[in-house]
């Protein structure tokens, strides 16, 4: 699920369409819901109708300690209604998710949550350098074949590695870009059965 409607959805939709590639270049089946689409009824109805047939949950955009939101900033899951992310694996590139709302998951049935405990900063100068960070687990997950676990290595690592490149890089602008690396990797969580797999 993604929508572009600002800068920051831009970019998560950026990142997103990634992920849709990944999984058309295995020729996986997978629903892709996005702009106006990504609504609370048409997030609803998907996830009620093919409770059992959806194995993972990506979203990318807006979020907070308790509620994702979709285009324009709709409400369109929230800790009411967590149970419908019951028996998924759900990776979540949104601020805060991981806080309350992805314990209200894996309470209410979700097998894992990977996520962000704390907000998801970008920079739009670097978008390559947080689009990889940001999607290192999905491909690890769906390329890769990795647990949710190894995936949230992976995505540590890829932190650790783009905030190494940039030390060496002696423009100092990037001291702002590596601290939001650095808390981006700081905040990143992982809820639930890590050795849990997409296949």
């Amino acid at each position: 699920m993604h929508a572009a409607y600002d800068p920051p959805s831009t970019f998560a939709s950026s990142c997103a369409a990634e992920v849709s590639s990944m999984l058309v270049s295995i020729n996986c089946t997978f629903f892709e819901i996005q702009g106006p689409k990504a609504c609370k009824s048409e997030i609803h109805k998907h996830l009620l109708n093919f409770s059992t047939d959806t194995h993972g949950f990506f979203n990318y955009g807006h979020g907070s300690e308790v509620a994702l939101f979709g285009y324009k900033g709709e409400v369109i899951l929230d800790m009411s209604c967590a149970h419908l992310l019951r028996r998924k694996i759900c990776y979540v590139i949104s601020c805060l998710a991981a806080k309350e709302f992805g314990r209200k998951v894996i309470s209410n049935g979700g097998i894992c949550f990977l996520g962000f405990g704390g907000d998801f900063e970008y920079s739009p100068f670097y978008e390559e350098i947080f689009r990889a960070c940001a999607n290192s687990g999905a491909k690890a997950m769906i390329q890769k074949k990795t647990t949710a676990g190894e995936a949230f290595k992976i995505m540590k690592e890829t932190f650790d590695n783009a905030m190494s490149n940039l030390v060496k890089d002696s423009n100092n602008g990037n001291w702002i870009v590596l601290l939001s690396l650095f808390r981006d990797r700081d905040y990143l969580r992982l809820l639930g059965d890590g050795s849990a797999s997409l296949w």
